[in-house]
């Protein structure tokens, strides 16, 4: 009896630990390229939750044209869909989701932008759809324009008008491009009027502020934006915004632009 049980031992020792679950890293996978693999690692496990080295696992895919999956594990996406991954040893099995999304589409809305004026602004949104049709969630798009000297955007799709004329916004995602097209008007007005009026005097070292007026007919017009200029600049400067330095003491002349209208006023540096 003694050698029965000891023969019952050693071969119950021999069969090693009994694997209870397969763990799976990840559990879930997303992959967005045609062609890109990702690992994923099965453990086998006992029923103290430890790991069970050199346990013969085998792989398998429930949909191979979606996603298939290799004898060492390698998820490799073929086309969207999803997929589930399984690991398994005997009569045990553990499983991993894939989610296959490819970009295949990219659509920018609207095709055609109109802004009057400058410093006026719209957005542009982008719709990325997968080879199935559905639609794809957080895929990153990069947007730039053909001419930022006419219309600058940001990589939110937002839209600022810089200058008369049209420029190309072009939407990027990977290998996938979709354009709108932006033309700047500038609305019709028929006069600048600079303030304060006659001459200005101002300090050396001093700054005076100085505003433009755009109208037309009386009525003032957004989306216009005077240039200012002076023709002394030993004497006075004058900033992008209007602001008036004195320089050293004497005359000068500072003048708003917006088109073809014109207004001056003199500056007197004391």
């Amino acid at each position: 009896m003694k050698r029965l049980a000891i023969l019952a031992a050693l071969a119950s020792a021999a069969c090693g630990p009994t694997v209870k679950r397969i763990s799976m890293e990840p559990a879930q996978v997303q992959i967005s390229t045609k062609g890109a693999s990702v690992q994923v690692h099965a453990t086998a496990r006992d029923e103290k939750d430890q790991a069970i080295p050199d346990v013969q696992i085998t792989w398998a895919s429930s949909d191979p044209a979606v996603a298939a999956v290799d004898a060492t594990g390698k998820v490799t996406a073929a086309k969207s869909g999803s997929a589930t991954v399984s690991a398994t040893a005997g009569e045990i099995k553990g499983s991993a989701t894939v989610k296959v999304s490819i970009p295949s589409s990219l659509a920018i809305m609207p095709p055609e932008v109109t802004l009057m004026g400058i410093g006026q602004a719209s957005r542009l949104q982008s719709a990325v759809k997968d080879d199935a049709g559905n639609a794809v969630v957080g895929q990153p798009v990069m947007y730039t324009s053909s001419d930022p000297n006419v219309a600058a955007v940001d990589n939110g799709g937002n839209v600022r008008s810089i200058g008369p004329g049209t420029a190309t916004i072009t939407a990027r995602t990977g290998a996938l491009t979709a354009t709108s097209k932006v033309t700047v008007n500038m609305p019709e007005f028929d006069k600048v009027a600079v303030t304060p009026k006659g001459q200005v005097k101002v300090k050396m070292g001093k700054a005076e502020h100085l505003t433009a007026a755009v109208t037309n007919k009386g009525a003032p017009v957004m989306g216009v934006t005077a240039k200012w200029s002076v023709d002394n600049a030993q004497v006075a400067t004058v900033s992008p915004n209007g602001d008036v330095m004195g320089v050293k003491k004497g005359k000068a002349k500072v003048t708003a632009t917006a088109g073809a209208k014109t207004d001056s006023v003199v500056i007197i540096v004391q």
